[in-house]
């Protein structure tokens, strides 16, 4: 299972989420009461596209490709 706040791996699901965005029953959960709140929050005020959890994205600041730089 995916936490799909933190996106750590295979954790125990606590909270089924799946309802937010139109899902199947038992199909999306967070691992926590913690990611539960934080990923409502971004569901509530449409941030959720924007969050860039550390566990695929890194610390590493994004570059644009040396293709865009001519």
């Amino acid at each position: 299972m995916i936490c799909s706040y933190c996106y750590k791996t295979k954790v125990v699901a606590k909270h089924d989420v799946g309802h937010w965005w139109n899902n199947p029953p038992e199909s999306v959960y967070v691992c926590s009461d913690e990611c539960y709140t934080k990923l409502e929050k971004l569901v509530k005020n449409g941030a959720w596209m924007d969050h860039k959890p550390k566990a695929i994205f890194g610390k590493k600041e994004q570059k644009p490709s040396p293709n865009f730089d001519k």
